[in-house]
């Protein structure tokens, strides 16, 4: 049997371009995949298509929480994004 599990959780985005982002998150992704991630840019949300191209583990110092450092290519680029990101 093959199943999907669809996961929502707040991140923190390090950086952002016109074509992908680096994003600081409790959970990994697979590397590959194809995921839909919402922005929030600005008071709007903007949902995206994105491909998981690394995932790196990134400790933090003396903390035992996990945090994962995503680093995802944008698929299209909604004209939204291009205003906010320039």
């Amino acid at each position: 049997m093959w199943g999907t599990l669809e996961v929502s959780t707040q991140a923190s985005i390090i950086n952002i371009s016109r074509g992908g982002a680096l994003i600081a998150s409790p959970v990994p992704a697979p590397v590959d995949s194809i995921q839909t991630i919402c922005l929030l840019l600005k008071g709007q949300e903007i949902a995206i298509e994105a491909r998981i191209r690394h995932v790196q583990h990134a400790p933090e110092n003396g903390s035992d929480h996990r945090i994962y450092r995503v680093g995802v290519e944008f698929l299209q680029t909604p004209a939204a994004l291009l205003h906010v990101v320039g």
